[in-house]
């Protein structure tokens, strides 16, 4: 048996237990939008979606990496500035950073 976390709570999850996929069951299965939205509310299922796309556009790792990984302490208010930005915020302060080295 195994333990799988599903809505934030243990469940007991045993594959032997899994419905036989008969006529029947495909009957009554549902679309994948309309069950989502039923269980989570509406909208969650394009919110699901667009989560699963971004991740899919992640590159992998450099081959030859052009940037070097390091540790840097700098001001929460920076940092918060930064994040608040949304996703990409790293390559917006990369690019902050460039444009002071240019232009002093």
């Amino acid at each position: 048996m195994k333990e799988d976390v599903l809505d934030d709570t243990l469940v007991d999850f045993d594959e032997d237990d899994a419905p036989e996929l008969t006529e029947e069951w495909f009957k009554k299965a549902k679309p994948f939008r309309q069950f989502y939205e039923e269980k989570f509310g509406a909208g969650a299922a394009d919110a699901f979606l667009e989560a699963v796309a971004d991740m899919r556009k992640t590159r992998g790792k450099q081959k030859s990496p052009l940037k070097e990984r390091l540790s840097i302490r700098l001001d929460s208010d920076i940092v918060e500035h930064f994040r608040g930005t949304g996703r990409g915020w790293q390559s917006r302060m990369n690019e902050a950073l460039r444009h002071s080295i240019t232009t002093h």
